[in-house]
C-alpha cells in the first residue's frame, strides 16, 4: 500500500489479487464441519497440503495439543485442503489464528465464486476469522487455505473448520412460507415464479397495509450491521415497497424504500446498535392504496460491518493500522477527543481495509487533522471501485484541528475501501484522530 500523492497506481500484486470480506451472518449455525484434522490432533499436516515452511507443532494450540505453523521464510508459505461441499448451499469458514510477527488470513476459493479472504490476524494471542460463502450450482469442493506472508516470525492456525447455515431466519423464503416471519396485516404469500435467487419468494398485494416482520437476536451491543433485501413491483406506475428496521428495544426507525420496477433491485442500510441493545426488528412492508398489483421480496440479509479497529486510536497504538515509514501514537494535548492520536512524519502514512461494504452504496468518511513543523495532513479513500481507484481530502497545514471528508461510491463488483492517513510532504508532522465512515444512501 502506498499512500496517493499522484492518481498513479502504486499497489502491491498482493493487494491487486485479492478482496476480503468478513461477514457475520445472524443465523442458526449446524456444527457439520468436514474439514479434515482441522485441529491438527494427528500431531502432522495429514489431509492438508503444504507450501513453504510448514509444519504441526506442540505448546501453541488454541484447543488440544497441536496447531498448525507456518514459519518465518522470505516466500509465502501456505497449506490448502479440498472440502467436499453441495451446490448453492450456505457455509462459514471459522478457524484461529495469531502470529509472532506480521500478519496471516484464512481464505476460501473454487466454491463458485471470487476468492474471499479474512481479516488479518495479527495479534500475539488467538483470534477467531469467519468467512460465509455459497457455493455455486456445479460446486462439489471448495479449497480452504491457511495463509503467511513472506516475513519474520511464525503464524498459527487451530480448530478450522467449515459449517453450513441453517435458515433459522427464513431470509429467503425456501422454506415455501413465511415460518419465522409475524404477518400483521394483508395477505403476504410466499409464492414461485417471482424468486429474487432459489425457488420463492413472498408477495405482499396492494390491500391497503400488507406488511411482516422477523426479529434478529444476539446482535452486540456498539456494533455496526448492514441489512439489505432485494424487492421488485408488478405495478411500476404506482407501487413500491419499503423495508423498515427498528430497535426492539424502541430505539427508533429507520425505512428504505425500493423503486417502483418490475426487476429486482437490492437496497441497503447501515446501522449501529446501542450500548443495550441485543435485537432488532426488520419489517416488510407493500404497497398502499389499493391501486392494483403487488411487490415482492427475496433474500434479505443482516451481517456485521467488519469493524474499523481502533479509528480514535484509544488503544494507544496503531493496532489494526498498518504503517509506511514512521508512525506513532500521541498524546500529551495533540490528541482532537479523548487520550491519542495518531502521528505520522515526513511523508509516511498509516492505513487500514474496511471491509463488507456494499457495492453501489455511497459512504462519506471523516477525520480530523491537523500539521505540526511545516507538515501537511490528508485523508484519502482507496480501492472502493477497484485497485488504484482514490478520493482525497483537502490538504491541511495548520496547527489546529480541522474535519476533512471524502465521499466515494463502492464499485459494483467491489465490497472494501482502503482508508489511508497521510503525510503529504517531506517534513514535518501530521496528526489524525476521530475517524468515521457513514453510509449516506440511509433515507
Amino acid at each position: 500500500m502506498v499512500a496517493h500523492t499522484t492518481r498513479e497506481d502504486k499497489c502491491s500484486k498482493r493487494n491487486r489479487r485479492r478482496t476480503f470480506e468478513l461477514v457475520d451472518c445472524l443465523e442458526s449455525r449446524v456444527l457439520l464441519s468436514t474439514v479434515a484434522n482441522g485441529g491438527f490432533e494427528t500431531g502432522s499436516l495429514s489431509n492438508w497440503t503444504p507450501h513453504g515452511t510448514a509444519g504441526a507443532v506442540t505448546g501453541q494450540a488454541h484447543s488440544g495439543t497441536y496447531a498448525a505453523q507456518l514459519g518465518s521464510t522470505s516466500t509465502d508459505s501456505w497449506i490448502y485442503q479440498n472440502v467436499s461441499v453441495s451446490p448453492n448451499t450456505t457455509y462459514q469458514l471459522t478457524g484461529f489464528g495469531k502470529v509472532t510477527a506480521g500478519t496471516s488470513q484464512l481464505s476460501v476459493q473454487n466454491y463458485g465464486g471470487t476468492q474471499l479472504n479474512s481479516l488479518n490476524f495479527s495479534s500475539s494471542t488467538y483470534a477467531q476469522q469467519f468467512l460465509d460463502f455459497t457455493t455455486g450450482p456445479s460446486a462439489s469442493t471448495v479449497t480452504v487455505v491457511l495463509y503467511r506472508p513472506a516475513g519474520t516470525g511464525n503464524a498459527y492456525f487451530d480448530d478450522i473448520s467449515i459449517d453450513t447455515l441453517s435458515t433459522a431466519n427464513n431470509l429467503g423464503f425456501e422454506t415455501g412460507n413465511t415460518n419465522n416471519w409475524t404477518v400483521q396485516g394483508g395477505t403476504p404469500t410466499v409464492v414461485t415464479g417471482q424468486a429474487h435467487s432459489g425457488t420463492y419468494a413472498v408477495q405482499l398485494p396492494d390491500n391497503s397495509y400488507s406488511y411482516m416482520y422477523t426479529t434478529f437476536s444476539g446482535l452486540q451491543p456498539n456494533t455496526t450491521y448492514v441489512l439489505s433485501a432485494w424487492g421488485k413491483s408488478t405495478n411500476t406506475t404506482y407501487d413500491s415497497a419499503s423495508l423498515a428496521v427498528w430497535a426492539t428495544t424502541g430505539g427508533g426507525v429507520s425505512f428504505l424504500n425500493f423503486p417502483a420496477t418490475s426487476s429486482y433491485t437490492q437496497q441497503s442500510y447501515t446501522f449501529t446498535t446501542n450500548s443495550s441493545e441485543t435485537a432488532v426488528q426488520v419489517t416488510l412492508y407493500g404497497p398502499t392504496g389499493n391501486v392494483g398489483g403487488s411487490c415482492y421480496f427475496d433474500d434479505i440479509s443482516l451481517q456485521q460491518l467488519a469493524p474499523a479497529a481502533n479509528f480514535n486510536f484509544e488503544s494507544g497504538s496503531l493496532t489494526g493500522w498498518t504503517t509506511g515509514g514512521t508512525a506513532i501514537v500521541v498524546s500529551g494535548g495533540e490528541q482532537h477527543a479523548d487520550s491519542y492520536a495518531a502521528q505520522t512524519a515526513a511523508s509516511s502514512y498509516i492505513y487500514e481495509d474496511i471491509h463488507n461494504l456494499t457495492p453501489g452504496e455511497t459512504y462519506t468518511l471523516t477525520a480530523y487533522v491537523k500539521a505540526g513543523g511545516g507538515g501537511s495532513a490528508q485523508l484519502q479513500a482507496q480501492n472502493y471501485a477497484g485497485v488504484g481507484t482514490v478520493k482525497y481530502s483537502s490538504v491541511i497545514t495548520s496547527g489546529t484541528w480541522t474535519q476533512v471528508s471524502v465521499t466515494f461510491t463502492v464499485g459494483p463488483s467491489n465490497n472494501y475501501a482502503t482508508v489511508v492517513l497521510v503525510n503529504t510532504t517531506s517534513t514535518g508532522y501530521a496528526y489524525f484522530d476521530d475517524v468515521n465512515l457513514v453510509d449516506t444512501n440511509v433515507v
